[in-house]
């Protein structure tokens, strides 16, 4: 399994913009290799239905058949499955805006439940907190947000450097996600 995807084909960008394949693809990364058997009977799917979703993510080259094991297996390409800027089309529209919507209610979700769920430490010090949120709004030249980016980028790719080699360990820790969106705000005047 490769580190890193990089997003650059439309039928990929289409692929990732179900809440069903992405939860696949996060099933297959932290429990997989796994059968459509198995995804159907963990996620409470009907099983033609995971074969559906599969035979989408397989076509897109997200996922792939895990020819090395017994069985009718499948595991993801990859580790991080990244969008490629450069491949900021108009045509793109759609799909990416299916896909952030995926990604965001799933977020919601997850946040929600881990900030219900009694279990998960919270403190004082924000450096022991298992749920985190932030919202910060600030201006920022190209050049600034290009090094805020390789920050963002580094952390991330210490926390999956750990974090990859625990997957066969569940004893080790929890499934964290770690998301980060930069939008652009509009400018706000007084006059409205």
């Amino acid at each position: 399994m490769r580190e890193e995807l990089v997003i650059n084909q439309p039928a990929q960008l289409k692929a990732l913009g179900s809440n069903v394949r992405l939860l696949i693809t996060d099933w297959l990364l932290t429990h997989g290799p796994l059968s459509a058997r198995e995804l159907a009977r963990n996620m409470g799917l009907r099983r033609t239905a995971i074969y559906h979703h599969l035979k989408v993510l397989l076509a897109a080259g997200l996922v792939e058949k895990a020819e090395d094991l017994d069985g009718d297996k499948f595991r993801p390409v990859a580790v991080t499955y990244r969008i490629d800027r450069a491949q900021n089309n108009p045509e793109w529209n759609e799909a990416l805006g299916e896909m952030a919507n995926c990604v965001l209610r799933g977020l919601s979700r997850g946040f929600r439940a881990a900030y219900l769920d009694p279990s998960v430490v919270r403190s004082d010090d924000p450096n022991k907190n298992e749920v985190e949120w932030q919202r910060s709004v600030f201006r920022l030249s190209p050049e600034e947000l290009a090094e805020v980016n390789d920050d963002v980028h580094r952390v991330v790719n210490k926390a999956r450097e750990i974090g990859v080699k625990n997957f066969e360990h569940p004893e080790v820790g929890k499934l964290y996600t770690f998301a980060t969106f930069f939008v652009p705000e509009e400018e706000h005047t007084e006059d409205g």
